[in-house]
């Protein structure tokens, strides 16, 4: 994996691109402890997704996962506090992406290690073009340059449903949250343990 990073890195950097920060995401899965519904019928999401981003230090993002109660939450990280003494989500499993973001041209990009615990699962790799609000507009062009950005390497594509979780079509701190859900439950899912995850 490190040598993976390092070749990723370099060849980001003989572009020109330019460093620009650290980049670090932190994704706690909480479970429901009690049952899925109270007496009077009100039904409780099982998951709660946790996801915390260096470059939103005040706030964090919630992803709650059950129809037809879909939504992707923005609060204040005090109130994480408040959830811990409410006691409902038990911690289960967390993952942290730690790397580096840089700029290039009309392009942030934002690579790191994914760990589970101490080891490195995947190198996850985001591309944002910064002019496009519109994920329909940026989506081929970002993938095109990430593309060319990882040649010769295994990728695999990580998407998740936006529409179903009622985000708008302008892209959004929301919408990262519930890429990196949809990129967690996809290296469940293959169990992954070095592929380059986008």
């Amino acid at each position: 994996m490190g040598d993976e990073f390092s070749s990723l890195q370099q060849t980001i950097e003989r572009l020109g691109a330019v460093r620009t920060g650290k980049w670090m995401v932190t994704h706690q899965l909480q479970l429901h402890k009690f049952a899925a519904s109270d007496p009077d019928g009100t039904q409780f999401a099982r998951e709660l997704h946790v996801i915390e981003f260096s470059d939103a230090a005040e706030n964090c993002f919630l992803v709650v996962d059950k129809d037809p109660h879909k939504n992707v939450l923005e609060i204040h990280k005090a109130m994480l506090l408040v959830m811990d003494r409410i006691q409902l989500y038990e911690p289960r499993q967390k993952v942290r992406i730690e790397g580096f973001i840089y700029s290039f041209g009309d392009f942030a990009i934002k690579m790191g290690s994914y760990y589970l615990g101490a080891s490195a699962k995947a190198l996850v790799v985001e591309v944002e073009y910064k002019p496009g609000i519109r994920l329909a507009d940026c989506n081929v062009l970002g993938r095109e340059f990430l593309d060319q950005l990882t040649k010769g390497s295994t990728r695999q594509w990580t998407d998740a449903d936006f529409v179903s979780y009622g985000l708008p079509a302008r892209f959004s701190m929301q919408h990262s949250a519930l890429q990196h859900v949809a990129l967690f439950r996809s290296l469940q899912s293959t169990g992954s343990a070095g592929p380059t995850q986008t």
